[in-house]
């Protein structure tokens, strides 16, 4: 009967726990398509692509690899917030009312995501085609992930892309960075870019679990 009771008790934990981390991913989902719905209405703009670009350093490998910490930082207050993703992004929030409830801004800051494109060059600046932009949602049986576009008139419609389709056309995603700063956590777990790389890797799937 104590066995019986303790089994039953082990079930409903992992019950619990099984619904918690749904509702978190699900929450992961809804407020990175958010901010992805956010950026998307102004990802065209010439001056925010070029100061994206500028991510793409030795540091990051020549990848645009950007935290929301420092795109939406306000240290440095004159040269920060003249920013131009900065400034479209709460330009937007402002002039969309936001959602009343929810700070979208201090989210992605506390919650260390990060704003991701190994692609974006200066030869899809100087193109005309329309960002993609894109966010973490799990990967679905096919392989393919959510996107917005947004074309010259303003007018918006969400696709469908995976790897292949970010190669040949400006795509960003944004998506939560678990790699510990301190170097810490398991040995052979792939970082963001070794996700993006290994579409279908069952390893990257397992960890990562984007694109």
């Amino acid at each position: 009967m104590i066995y019986s009771c303790q089994d039953t008790a082990q079930q409903e934990t992992e019950k619990t726990a099984s619904a918690q981390a749904a509702l978190s991913s699900d929450e992961i989902n809804d407020n990175a398509k958010y901010a992805a719905q956010i950026i998307a209405s102004f990802a065209n703009d010439k001056e925010v692509q070029r100061e994206l670009l500028g991510y793409a350093n030795e540091k990051n490998d020549f990848e645009v690899n950007v935290s929301f910490s420092e795109l939406l930082s306000t240290s440095n207050s004159s040269e920060r917030l003249a920013a131009s993703f900065a400034k479209n992004f709460r330009e937007q929030i402002q002039q969309n009312g936001g959602r009343s409830d929810f700070n979208i801004e201090e989210y992605l800051i506390d919650n260390n995501f990060v704003l991701y494109a190994p692609y974006f060059d200066e030869e899809q600046i100087n193109s005309d085609m329309p960002v993609t932009m894109s966010w973490y949602n799990g990967l679905d049986t096919l392989g393919y992930t959510e996107g917005f576009i947004t074309n010259s008139s303003g007018r918006s419609a969400v696709i469908h892309i995976n790897d292949d389709y970010a190669a040949l056309n400006p795509t960003f995603v944004i998506l939560p960075d678990d790699d510990n700063p301190d170097g810490g956590g398991e040995e052979d777990e792939p970082s963001i870019e070794d996700c993006w790389a290994n579409l279908y890797g069952a390893k990257c799937l397992a960890f990562c679990q984007i694109f």
